[in-house]
């Protein structure tokens, strides 16, 4: 599984990202827009949102639990906001999808019996610690989905996905290349070959 975490780019707007992704075949766009105010928040998300709904891709915020609740988006992952997911769950209903962040095993077993669909670890953490944290968390018989984050080269999808993960959780790599579009489609096939020799 791959998102394609959509940020501020200086070469393309946040919706000609996620134009380019949805191209290149990705199906779940995370929208970061960091400070951004409200209003542009709101103005972006509304050019985003039939993007996503043509072409069934979904569609989750960084925090902005609110704004995200308000446009009916498909959820939210927690990073900054201190909001319970029990109250996210309570706000936006059974069908929504809500992440976390974590930054430790802690924070991963924090997380039974709580009502998230994910967690993600933070962009920061190194691929060994993921991997210990991941032969830790499924030795407790926890089945939770756990994605990596960051914008590992390609070529190390083996790794990344050989650590136990769900999926990665990338923006650069993308957002960045010459044609965003194929590195999209070159993710994706790397990251099928990947977890097809896990």
């Amino acid at each position: 599984m791959l998102q394609f975490i959509a940020r501020e780019n200086n070469r393309f707007s946040v919706p000609e990202l996620v134009q380019m992704a949805i191209e290149g075949g990705c199906a779940w766009i995370v929208l970061d827009p960091g400070e951004m105010p409200d209003e542009v928040i709101r103005e972006m998300t509304l050019e985003i949102i039939p993007l996503c709904k043509e072409s069934s891709t979904i569609l989750t915020m960084v925090d902005h639990v609110d704004m995200a609740k308000e446009l009916g988006i498909h959820g939210v992952l927690l990073q900054d906001d201190r909001r319970s997911p029990a109250e996210l769950r309570e706000l936006f209903g059974p069908e929504a999808i809500i992440g976390v962040e974590i930054g430790s095993f802690m924070q991963a077993m924090a997380l039974q019996g709580v009502d998230v669909d994910y967690a993600q670890f933070a962009s920061a953490m190194d691929l060994d610690s993921i991997t210990r944290i991941v032969a830790d968390f499924r030795s407790e018989g926890e089945v939770l989905p756990l994605v990596y984050a960051g914008d590992a080269p390609v070529s190390d999808f083996g790794s990344v996905m050989a650590s136990g993960v769900s999926g990665v959780a990338i923006s650069r790599r993308i957002a960045d290349a010459e044609d965003p579009v194929k590195a999209t489609e070159q993710a994706i096939a790397e990251l099928k070959h990947a977890s097809k020799n896990d």
